[in-house]
C-alpha cells in the first residue's frame, strides 16, 4: 500500500479554499461599510473646515482696514478659489500633499493677521474719543474722563468729560442693563453701580470706532474695531439709548454681597486702566460687552461652568426666569414689562437739567430672588 505523504497538505488546502462562513461575510461587509462611512465623514469634516477657513481668510483680507486694499481683495479671490479647489480634491479622495498649498496659504494669512496691532492713537468718534482712568487712594476713587454728554439727536450733542470721585464704602447696588437695537437674541449689556447718596455711574464695554466707521456684526468678528471702556453718567449712557436711539431697554437689579460688589467695581476700573496703557481689539465673540460682563461677574472665587447659550446675551433674563431665579410667580412677559424703562426714561428729555433720570427709571423694580442669576443657572 502506498501512503500519500502530501494528503494532509492537500486536505488543508482544500479546507482553505472552502467557502467563507456567513458570519465572516457579514463582518467583512460591515467593515467595508464602516470604512466608507469613515471616509465620508472625513470628507465632510475636512471639506467644511477648508471652506470655513477660506471664508475666515477672505473676511480678514477684505474687512480689515490695512494698506493695499486692491491687493488684499485680489488675494481674497485667489484664496476663495483655492479653498473650493482644495475642498473638491478632498471630496475626490486627495490627502496629504494635495492639501499642503491650502494649509500654507492659510497659515501665511493667519501670520499676517496676527501682526495687525490695536492702537489708542486714531481719529476716534467723539463718544469714545477718551479712555477713562481711575486711581484709588484708600476709600476714595477718582475717575477721570467720565462721559456726561447731552444729546439732541444722534449727531447733535454737547461733549462734556468730567472727573468724579466715589467712596468704596458707599457702594450700595448693582444693576444690569439690557439694550436691544434690533435682534432679540443678542443685545448690548452693561452695568450701573449705585451709591448710598442715590447717585449712579454706568460702565460699558463697547466698540471703539474711528471716524467714518459704522458697526457691523460681521466686521465685529475681525480686527476692525478697537475696544473701549466707557464710564458715564446714566443720563448719558442709558438716556442716549432710550430717548435718542429709541432702543428697548430693560433694567435689573442684581443682588450681590458687599465685598463682591466692591471687587467688581474695582475690576471694571482696572480694566479701563489697562486699556489706557495697552489697547485691545474688540471681538463680537471673545472680547465684547456680553462675554466681558460674564468674565467680570465670574472673577470671584467660585467656579462657574460656561454654557455656550450664555453667548446669546439677549436671553440672559429669560434663562434666569426659566430657572426660577428671576420673577418667581410671574410670567416672562410680566418680568420684561416690569423691567422695561423706555417709557419712564422718556417722561423727561434726558437733558442736562434732567436730574431725576436715575430715580425715575427705578420706579418699577422687578421681583427677584436674592441670588446671582448670572451664575451657574
Amino acid at each position: 500500500m502506498t501512503v500519500d505523504l502530501n494528503a494532509g497538505e492537500s486536505l488543508g488546502q482544500t479546507r482553505a479554499r472552502s467557502p467563507e462562513r456567513p458570519g465572516d461575510a457579514a463582518t467583512t461587509i460591515a467593515g467595508r461599510l464602516l470604512d466608507r462611512l469613515g471616509r465620508a465623514l472625513f470628507v465632510m469634516i475636512a471639506g467644511a473646515a477648508l471652506l470655513a477657513a477660506g471664508a475666515w481668510a477672505i473676511g480678514a483680507l477684505v474687512l480689515v482696514e490695512t494698506p493695499m486694499p486692491t491687493l488684499r481683495k485680489a488675494i481674497a479671490v485667489a484664496v476663495g478659489i483655492g479653498a473650493i479647489i482644495a475642498a473638491i480634491q478632498v471630496a475626490r479622495g486627495a490627502r496629504g500633499r494635495a492639501l499642503v498649498p491650502a494649509a500654507v496659504a492659510l497659515l501665511a494669512i493667519l501670520g499676517w493677521y496676527r501682526t495687525i496691532e490695536p492702537s489708542n492713537d486714531r481719529s476716534w468718534l467723539p463718544d469714545v474719543a477718551r479712555i477713562p482712568s481711575a486711581r484709588i487712594e484708600g476709600d476714595v476713587v477718582t475717575v477721570e474722563n467720565v462721559r456726561n454728554f447731552t444729546y439732541r439727536s444722534r449727531d447733535d450733542f454737547d461733549q462734556v468729560w468730567e472727573t468724579r470721585q466715589f467712596r468704596l464704602s458707599e457702594l450700595d447696588s448693582l444693576w444690569l442693563v439690557m439694550s436691544f437695537w434690533g435682534p432679540r437674541y443678542i443685545c448690548h449689556t452693561f452695568v450701573s453701580f449705585g451709591f448710598e447718596d442715590g447717585s449712579y455711574i454706568s460702565m460699558s464695554i463697547e466698540t471703539r470706532k474711528r471716524q467714518g466707521q459704522h458697526y457691523s456684526a460681521i466686521r465685529g468678528l475681525f480686527r476692525v474695531f478697537g475696544l473701549a471702556y466707557v464710564i458715564a453718567d446714566e443720563r448719558d449712557l442709558i438716556g442716549v439709548r432710550t430717548n435718542i436711539r429709541r432702543e428697548d431697554v430693560y433694567l435689573y437689579r442684581i443682588p450681590i454681597e458687599p465685598l463682591r460688589l466692591r471687587g467688581l467695581f474695582i475690576d471694571y476700573l482696572d480694566g479701563a486702566n489697562q486699556l489706557a496703557k495697552r489697547p485691545e481689539w474688540y471681538n463680537a465673540v471673545t472680547n465684547s460687552c456680553g462675554i466681558n460682563v460674564l468674565y467680570a461677574f465670574w472673577s470671584g472665587e467660585r467656579t462657574h461652568r460656561f454654557n455656550p447659550k450664555l453667548l446669546l446675551n439677549g436671553l440672559w433674563d429669560y434663562y434666569a426666569w426659566q430657572s426660577g431665579n428671576l420673577g418667581p410667580g410671574m410670567t416672562f412677559g410680566e418680568v420684561r414689562a416690569a423691567a422695561a424703562i423706555d417709557a419712564l426714561a422718556r417722561e423727561g428729555d434726558a437733558g442736562a437739567a434732567d436730574t431725576g433720570f436715575s430715580r425715575r427709571i427705578r420706579t418699577r423694580p422687578t421681583d427677584e430672588k436674592d441670588v446671582d442669576w448670572l451664575g451657574d443657572s
